[in-house]
């Protein structure tokens, strides 16, 4: 410092204030990495999470048309049986109405 040491020269308080910098610099450097690495755990575990439920999702829908399906064939298979055994009544009927 030259003559009066409560005022700093130029070059000192240049030297002073890029040594600042250098430390903000530096400080807010890590922060940012630390946060950024913070952010990215966390959209990855959204991510994660998501996968998971889309999983889910997609195999209930899978496990709905499957379900769908399997209805379609119960009830053709119904309407079959009960038309059978309407045919089977007609002719008993029929067969019983001959006799009597």
């Amino acid at each position: 410092m030259r003559g009066n040491e409560l005022h700093p020269s130029a070059d000192s308080a240049r030297s002073i204030l890029n040594s600042w910098r250098i430390k903000h610099f530096t400080i807010c450097s890590a922060l940012s990495r630390g946060k950024i690495r913070e952010v990215k755990d966390g959209i990855q575990r959204i991510e994660a999470r998501l996968d998971r439920q889309g999983g889910v999702i997609n195999g209930g829908t899978f496990q709905v048309a499957r379900l769908i399906e399997w209805s379609e064939r119960v009830d053709s298979m119904m309407a079959q049986r009960d038309g059978r055994i309407e045919e089977l009544f007609r002719r008993i009927e029929k067969l019983e109405g001959k006799w009597e």
